[in-house]
């Protein structure tokens, strides 16, 4: 293999120019040179090729400033591959994505999975730690606490969307009634919010000013809300309420045209029985003559089943 020469060509007495790179002056084609500027790309090393000039050296190392002043790529990559995992989220992006060093040397994100456990790295919810947008996890932590969860796309959780309730039997937290676990909620004996019993057959709807259903009380004991429920309250009715119960001038339950409720006193639900005093001034529902549900005087609420706040009436 000849050596390159970048001054003379022979033993003439006039000296010609052979034309090499003084990097490669005097060196065999392949010599590998510390300089990523003579051609190519600047985050690769360069060598002399067969005709004496500067070539990248084709190895796929990344090379940085600490190889050589004006090499370009990124600190962390020197002496690197490209497409080598940095086993860190923090160097570029998103920290719930693994870096590594792009076909360009720089730093991108590994896209693929999510990172949540090497240094520098997130995740909102670490158990989508190797997994990827909607993966299934096995919690309930996101969301409603009675549906399993998925991850989103940033990492993070979410109700899975599919409706199946989940009990304490299928992670630690969930909160479906055990008879529920693994049923579709508003099918069989379980509710939308997975609570286990009697689904009403017969329902008493209220209703507001354009027809919307707002609360209902059911024959099988159950109230469900549109709005939330408020105990041991001291709340004055507006203009615009839907139903009121009252005892000697005063107000024991109100229902609101935004279907919150207010009581006087407190809710006791999944009573096996439910008395009424016939002396005494009490809202009752009956289901073939048994009582289901009881607003007494005072204002206490005795269910046979659940109430449900914020729920579809």
């Amino acid at each position: 293999m000849e050596e390159c020469e970048s001054t003379t060509c022979g033993a003439i007495s006039q000296c010609e120019t052979c034309g090499a790179i003084s990097q490669c002056d005097e060196q065999l084609t392949g010599y590998g040179y510390s300089s990523c500027t003579t051609s190519g790309q600047t985050y690769f090393a360069d060598k002399c090729s067969s005709s004496c000039q500067g070539i990248d050296r084709e190895d796929n190392i990344c090379r940085s400033s600490t190889f050589a002043t004006g090499c370009t790529a990124a600190s962390n990559c020197n002496g690197l591959t490209i497409g080598t995992d940095l086993n860190t989220c923090n160097q570029v992006d998103q920290t719930y994505y693994e870096d590594e060093c792009s076909s360009s040397c720089s730093y991108q994100d590994i896209t693929s999975v999510f990172e949540c456990t090497e240094t520098g790295c997130s995740c909102s919810q670490p158990l989508c730690d190797g997994l990827t947008t909607g993966s299934n996890i096995v919690t309930c932590t996101s969301g409603q606490t009675y549906f399993a969860d998925k991850c989103t796309s940033i990492a993070g959780g979410e109700d899975r969307g599919d409706n199946v309730c989940r009990s304490s039997a299928f992670a630690t937290g969930c909160s479906a009634d055990a008879q529920c676990n693994g049923i579709t909620a508003g099918t069989g004996n379980c509710s939308s919010t997975c609570v286990y019993g009697l689904l009403d057959i017969n329902k008493f709807l209220f209703k507001d000013n354009t027809g919307s259903n707002i609360a209902r009380f059911g024959d099988a004991g159950n109230i469900v809300l549109k709005g939330s429920l408020e105990q041991s309250s001291n709340f004055q009715r507006t203009n615009n309420f839907a139903f009121v119960i009252r005892n000697n001038g005063e107000d024991v339950l109100i229902v609101e045209n935004n279907g919150s409720t207010y009581i006087d006193g407190t809710l006791f639900e999944n009573q096996a029985t439910i008395n009424s005093d016939v002396n005494r001034n009490n809202f009752v529902v009956k289901n073939s003559g048994t009582l289901v549900a009881n607003v007494n005087e005072t204002g206490y609420l005795f269910l046979k089943g659940t109430l449900t706040q914020n729920g579809n009436p």
